[in-house]
């Protein structure tokens, strides 16, 4: 189990959701060709000229509230500038903005934009576009055509199938008590696996209600105490004695990756013991 692979977000579904979602510092009616899907059409504003010194960033810039946290992997963006300039991308954490990405040189005409692609590390909520111009020339200006952002999974779950675990084979017997559950996992710094439970049908047909989430810390997790758990008689007639097992692998930082190798559930059954043999 891994989490999944890289995918692009939809920044045009969050802004058409909620427009003020997007902030420009200047020329907000242009705001949204950023993602407008369309290489033709722009943002524009004045080039900050000077490196960048303070926070919060100067003049001529574009930002947008994805509404979450995510690990964004990579950068793409659109652009170009009336005259040889350094383009930088700028990620807001919080009430800090980091720097970082490498710059993207561009040298190019208003009418040529260029794509630039930078691969990022971040967990980030905050996406801003600022522009760095090294030739310090009065009234340059940037063009933003199009702006990409691809993001890998900060949390990844499985599912047991629902006849996974429970099964007798014996149409007659049952389970009548979960014990315990213990998972082999390995979870490194700024990762964590938890685990939630629900009783179920062989045919995952009819579903119990799920526990909480439960954090293993080494000690098997004591299913007994789990109400949701309980095997009543209503249990038994629907036939809603197997276990199902939803397994959620989280990164806090997009980097670190928990792994689940296998789980074991014990469990009681109704079959009664055999009777002692007199020797």
């Amino acid at each position: 189990m891994k989490f999944g692979s890289e995918g692009k977000l939809d920044l045009r579904a969050i802004y058409d959701a909620d427009p003020s979602r997007v902030t420009a510092s200047n020329n907000e009616s242009e705001k949204g060709k950023v993602l407008d899907g369309a290489t033709g059409t722009y943002w524009y504003d004045t080039i900050f000229q000077g490196p960048y010194t303070e926070y919060p960033l100067p003049s001529g810039n574009w930002l947008i509230d994805l509404t979450q946290e995510y690990a964004i992997s990579k950068i793409r963006t659109l652009s170009s500038s009336t005259s040889e300039q350094w383009v930088g991308i700028y990620i807001q954490c919080g009430t800090s903005i980091i720097f970082s990405l490498d710059y993207c040189h561009i040298s190019s005409s208003a009418n040529s934009p260029q794509w630039n692609e930078t691969i990022a590390n971040y967990s980030a909520r905050y996406i801003q576009v600022t522009a760095q111009d090294t030739s310090l020339q009065d009234f340059d200006t940037m063009n933003i055509y199009e702006l990409e952002i691809y993001t890998t999974p900060l949390t990844a779950i499985h599912t047991s199938s629902p006849s996974q675990i429970g099964a007798t084979g014996d149409a007659t017997r049952y389970v009548s008590e979960y014990q315990t559950f213990t998972p082999t996992e390995s979870e490194p710094a700024n990762s964590d696996i938890t685990y939630r439970f629900c009783l179920t049908t062989s045919d995952g047909g009819s579903t119990g209600t799920w526990t909480d989430y439960i954090d293993y810390t080494g000690t098997a997790i004591d299913l007994t105490a789990q109400s949701a758990l309980a095997i009543t008689q209503t249990e038994i007639d629907a036939e809603e004695t197997y276990l199902q097992v939803q397994s959620r692998l989280t990164s806090t930082d997009g980097v670190s990756t928990p792994t689940l190798s296998d789980y074991t559930a014990s469990y009681h059954t109704n079959k009664a013991p055999t009777a002692p043999t007199a020797l």
